[in-house]
């Protein structure tokens, strides 16, 4: 059954801290299988957190497994850039992004 995924992501050791996202190593890559995900619906909101440490992707999958499995597959967990931390499932209270 799909519901809300919680995926957490930190720097990894290759992450320029002092750099925004478009401006990391394999951006274009990153972008590209972000959007993927997106277009396959599995993206329900993403972003990074403002300080570069990590950032959230709140997935539309089966499980906090299913989530961690896709997001290691990121060309930037796989080069140790934005790595994924951990996964909960969610359950979304209020939601003023579907009115």
């Amino acid at each position: 059954m799909t519901q809300r995924i919680v995926v957490f992501t930190r720097a990894g050791s290759t992450r320029l801290l002092d750099k925004p996202s478009q401006e990391q190593p394999l951006w274009p890559e990153h972008r590209d299988f972000m959007n993927d995900l997106d277009d396959r619906g599995l993206i329900y909101i993403a972003g990074p957190w403002v300080d570069g440490s990590g950032a959230m992707v709140v997935m539309n999958v089966d499980s906090p497994e299913e989530a961690m499995e896709i997001m290691r597959d990121d060309p930037w967990a796989v080069h140790d850039n934005l790595v994924p931390d951990r996964a909960m499932a969610w359950n979304v209270m209020m939601n003023s992004l579907e009115h």
